[in-house]
């Protein structure tokens, strides 16, 4: 019966012939996606994208252009893969244009220098004083882990994790609720596996805090939630980084790393922060670390005011023969000292493979 339905789904699209293909460009890949992704099953978008081998690098921009389309999540964690599996591929060549003197523009001309210092200025005082506006609230985390024995990009559920994360005066504390909807008396560090702190504004103040030094530098505008963005990249250096990388308990090292801050024209907010580990030692267990951490606006407290909050992040990285990847979204926000809980349906899911060996990650 899928099998029909997936069948049918190829036909109306059009596609017929392209998924005979195995190895696309990423312009197919994005060709793909804005025509099926509200017009077909998540599920069955995202298992096709699994199939795909590309030819040539999926560039953020591409990547935006795909969620922009309506991706739903199972099809951004499958552009998730396919972005990192392409990352040491050459970028698809532009035509050269026949007469280059009449080339028409793309997009709006990068601001001027003073402008690009005043959006800096501008989200370095937001970011500083981020965690000093945010009220005290409760929310629901859900995090799905994944491994990969195959290093392929096909993720097995390794399980589900429900937490009750508090946020009281500047602080995130952490309560385990479930793991596969079984209840748990260990912490949020005692799960074994890939753990992460710091979503809730640690991380974005830590970035901004003067002490660490962070090169930003203006990068390109870009289109994100329907609206024009300030692409912003950074970098931080090893010996002035913070970010704490733990391997069962046993190893642990300081990371540099770089990415992208995604700031909206108009609000001067940040909308999403990506991190990626720079230069970890061949012979640490750990590798290639990448966070994707992405905002929106949520109702929080009894006048329901609005607060921008993390949304959704999620967590790559490789260990040894494994691919491990976490998936969390934050849920049902309320005021602080109201408890929820709430369980995860994993039914549908594929039975995972072997869990990885255990890796902690906190900063």
């Amino acid at each position: 019966m899928s099998g029909l339905r997936i069948c049918l789904m190829l036909i109306s699209l059009g596609l017929a012939s392209l998924f005979a293909q195995s190895n696309w460009t990423a312009s197919q890949v994005v060709d793909f996606v804005r025509k099926s992704a509200k017009s077909s099953p998540d599920k069955d978008v995202a298992e096709y994208l699994k199939k795909v081998t590309l030819t040539v690098r999926l560039s953020d921009n591409e990547l935006e252009s795909c969620i922009e389309a309506g991706a739903g999540p199972r099809t951004r964690a499958a552009l998730m893969v396919l972005l990192d599996q392409s990352s040491g591929l050459l970028m698809a060549q532009k035509p050269h244009s026949a007469s280059p003197e009449i080339a028409k523009p793309v997009g709006p001309p990068p601001p001027p220098d003073e402008e690009k210092a005043r959006v800096l200025e501008k989200v370095t005082e937001y970011a500083r004083s981020y965690v000093k506006n945010l009220p005290n609230f409760t929310c629901t985390q859900v995090t799905k882990r994944y491994a990969d024995a195959s290093r392929t990009g096909k993720y097995r559920l390794d399980d589900t994790v429900v937490e009750n994360l508090s946020y009281s005066d500047t602080q995130e504390s952490y309560k385990v609720v479930s793991v596969n909807n079984t209840p748990t008396t260990k912490s949020h560090w005692e799960l074994g596996g890939t753990t992460s702190a710091g979503e809730f504004g640690s991380d974005m103040a830590v970035l901004f805090d003067p002490n660490t030094r962070t090169e930003f530098k203006w990068d390109s505008w870009t289109t994100w939630g329907g609206r024009r963005t300030h692409r912003i990249a950074y970098t931080v250096l090893q010996s002035d980084s913070s970010w704490n990388i733990e391997f069962e308990k046993t190893q642990r090292t300081i990371a540099a790393y770089k990415g992208l801050i995604y700031v909206d024209r108009d609000l001067n907010m940040i909308m999403r922060i990506t991190r990626e580990s720079v230069g970890l030692a061949p012979d640490f267990p750990i590798q290639n670390v990448k966070q994707d951490t992405r905002y929106g606006f949520q109702k929080i407290g009894e006048r329901e005011q609005e607060f921008l909050v993390p949304q959704e992040s999620v967590i790559t990285s490789k260990t040894g023969r494994y691919m491990v990847k976490n998936e969390t979204r934050f849920v049902l926000y309320r005021k602080f000292g109201t408890e929820s809980v709430i369980k995860f349906d994993t039914a549908d899911d594929a039975a995972a493979e072997p869990p990885p060996a255990p890796v902690k990650k906190k900063d």
